[in-house]
């Protein structure tokens, strides 16, 4: 395998959530992991009927992010 495939491996094969990131790339624990993420979740924003659209499409995407995506 060459460099450039092992590059191309690697961006076609990332963890598609933090907690993927955490837990696969990082090896925490599931409950750490959980944790983690749990407190981010609660740190960021809330989406706001008085923002713009560009926003709250930021904030929804942004937590849609965060927890392990079903494979």
């Amino acid at each position: 395998m060459t460099d450039l495939d092992k590059i191309l491996h690697n961006l076609n094969n990332r963890p598609a959530s933090l907690w993927n990131v955490m837990r696969h790339q990082l090896g925490y624990s599931i409950d750490c992991c959980d944790e983690i993420v749990s407190a981010v979740e609660e740190w960021m924003p809330n989406e706001h009927d008085t923002n713009s659209y560009e926003w709250n499409k930021c904030v929804r995407m942004l937590r849609e992010q965060l927890w392990e995506q079903p494979e």
